[in-house]
């Protein structure tokens, strides 16, 4: 998982990770369906970090901007920035304020929104 941004392409390809194949959805709009669609609206508007970080942050819950750099395997000052544009599009919000895992200091964790 830690290079995600090369393995993972697409939304298709991140359900079939967590095991929500979008075949297997029936038609009455599962939330697989409906978690899908709103995933390929939202990603319309980003770019390919920003959708990185994104997913990255669906993925983790909630995380800092430390987690979701070593996460994705990027540099610090490459996802700071897309978190930024993140909350600017209103697609991220702080989720606490608590002590990191790595630094042990105070630091702000980020969700996803929509």
């Amino acid at each position: 998982m830690w290079e995600l941004h090369e393995r993972i392409k697409t939304a298709q390809e991140i359900f079939v990770l967590w095991g929500k194949d979008k075949q297997k959805t029936t038609n009455n709009m599962g939330i697989e369906q409906t978690s899908l669609q709103a995933f390929e609206s939202i990603k319309l508007e980003l770019g390919k970090r920003q959708e990185q970080v994104y997913m990255a942050l669906k993925i983790l819950g909630e995380a800092n901007n430390l987690m979701i750099s070593r996460y994705l395997g990027l540099p610090i000052n490459s996802t700071t920035p897309r978190v930024l544009e993140l909350r600017n599009k209103r697609l991220v919000g702080v989720s606490r304020i608590g002590k990191c895992p790595h630094t042990r200091r105070n630091s702000i964790f980020w969700r996803c929104v929509k």
